[in-house]
């Protein structure tokens, strides 16, 4: 049993069946998924490249229009936006501007306009696959 009770001091209790060991054993709790996609790898094929999830509850979804936040560089690390779809629990990343990727970044910016989520509908966090380089 836990408590909650929020600033206006009205509580409610959350009952869940517990084992002998005192962990939940509702099936619901156990199956959630506590965060939104997380990068896993990257894998170059071609002229695409090939990311990998974790925590995707199944799958990845595109919410409200096409895939957007992405962005893409070649050797040069000049990025540019790129195209992406979603294939199961991996995202396609590519333009013809880039013909041998080596690095994307997900909702890198201030503000982005990303719209990558799981299928519990929650978001993926912002990533980049490049290593940080240092000013000059």
């Amino acid at each position: 049993m836990s408590r909650f009770c929020p600033p206006s001091g009205s509580c409610f209790v959350i009952r869940t069946k517990r084992n002998p060991n005192g962990q939940s054993t509702d099936r619901a709790l156990a199956k959630a998924e506590a965060s939104g996609p997380i990068f896993k790898s990257l894998e170059i094929d071609g002229d695409k490249a090939v990311l990998h999830f974790t925590h995707t509850d199944g799958g990845l979804v595109a919410k409200g229009g096409p895939l957007t936040g992405f962005v893409i560089a070649g050797a040069d690390h000049h990025f540019v936006f790129a195209d992406a779809r979603i294939e199961g629990d991996t995202v396609i990343v590519s333009s013809a501007q880039v013909p041998h990727p080596v690095a994307v970044r997900y909702a890198w910016a201030d503000f982005p306009k990303a719209n990558l989520f799981s299928r519990s509908d929650l978001p993926a966090s912002p990533f980049r696959t490049d290593a940080e380089t240092p000013a000059k």
